[in-house]
């Protein structure tokens, strides 16, 4: 599949949006091969079947029939691949992610716009100690903004910009709330108290809230973890001290009916 590293990133976006028109992130098996087709106009069927065999056998490890985009941006040839980038040493925690949404929304709109968004592209090479021009710093803006800007405002609300940097895996996800053991609270309490100080802090609890929203499907923005925070913190800080101890954790939960 040799053609696949002439594809540049701008022409990726194009096709994904094509085969991805309910912008859930996801194509099914049965369109992969029609994809890379598109992708790569001069392979033989052959060497497509080929292909789209050994790509679902490496990456559908759940056998769902589904391939997640940054998945399939692995064809590109890695220059190209700036969702690679992104995502290597995986997805910052809630916190961090809270830390970089409000260091490049810098004039605090709740958005990042096309200019803040070539920031944050721009660093994220740096850090992987790569640079970019300015053509191709302008490509893989639009590019992101193609891939992940659903509504065409040319910019990126908070659950957007997610998709672009996924967060890291979610503690709670498969815990059953309607059946918690005094080990469960346990292994919660010690998961989000990271300094080990017997207290869940300000910002560790941030964590908390946003992966009990993110559980429940809601959205977890800073305002709708800040608004909660405030609610859980009256009634749940019994001593004031404005964190929380483990058995206020259990208040926590049952306030929160869980």
């Amino acid at each position: 599949m040799s053609h696949l590293n002439k594809c540049t990133a701008e022409y990726f976006t194009a096709t994904w949006r094509k085969y991805d028109a309910d912008g859930n992130g996801y194509i099914e098996d049965k369109e992969l091969k029609s994809f890379l087709t598109d992708l790569a106009k001069d392979e033989s069927t052959t060497d497509i079947e080929k292909f789209t065999k050994t790509f679902m056998q490496k990456y559908d490890k759940n056998k769902d029939g589904k391939i997640d985009m940054r998945e399939l941006a692995e064809v590109l040839k890695p220059e190209e691949n700036f969702l690679f980038l992104i995502r290597t040493g995986g997805g910052p925690s809630s916190v961090e992610f809270k830390k970089i949404w409000s260091k490049y929304d810098a004039d605090a709109s709740g958005y990042i716009e096309a200019c803040e968004l070539k920031n944050f592209l721009r660093d994220a090479y740096a850090s992987c100690g790569k640079s970019l021009s300015a053509e191709k710093l302008d490509e893989y803006t639009a590019a992101a903004l193609k891939l992940y800007d659903r509504d065409d405002n040319h910019k990126l609300d908070f659950n957007e910009m997610i998709k672009l940097l996924p967060l890291a895996t979610n503690y709670l996800k498969d815990l059953q709330f309607d059946d918690l053991k005094e080990a469960d609270f346990k292994n919660i309490f010690a998961h989000y108290d990271k300094n080990n100080d017997n207290s869940i802090e300000a910002c560790e609890l941030d964590k908390l809230l946003c992966d009990l929203l993110r559980k429940d499907g809601k959205q977890a923005n800073p305002k709708a973890i800040g608004d909660l925070k405030q609610q859980v913190m009256q009634h749940c800080d019994k001593n004031k001290d404005g964190k929380i101890q483990y058995g206020e954790l259990k208040l926590v939960f049952k306030f929160l009916g869980k």
